[in-house]
């Protein structure tokens, strides 16, 4: 990751404010998963709950196939990072 970020400087341009623009998003899309049972929250850690399958004809568009594969990405990405606060600092970014 450290790498690619030193690659891609430009990538990270007003990272922090975009981040914090989304907060209450990302607020409510917690909120809504643990409620639900989608998301677990353990140890101050939250993660995955095991998810019944979507129903036989359910529709999904390309934009959010393409979503799920980018974040699907960005999970395994920073799943591999030994300390989640050093990864946010390469990013510019804080807990």
């Amino acid at each position: 990751m450290g790498e690619w970020i030193a690659a891609n400087p430009t990538e990270l341009v007003g990272l922090p404010e975009r981040s914090r623009a989304l907060r209450s998003f990302v607020s409510t899309g917690l909120s809504f998963g643990l409620t639900h049972g989608v998301l677990k929250s353990e140890n101050r850690l939250v993660y995955a709950a095991a998810l019944k399958r979507r129903r036989p004809g359910m529709a999904r568009s390309d934009e959010v196939d393409e979503c799920l594969e980018r974040a699907a990405f960005l999970g395994r990405w920073f799943s591999g990072q030994p300390d989640p606060f050093t990864a946010l600092a390469l990013w510019g970014l804080r807990p």
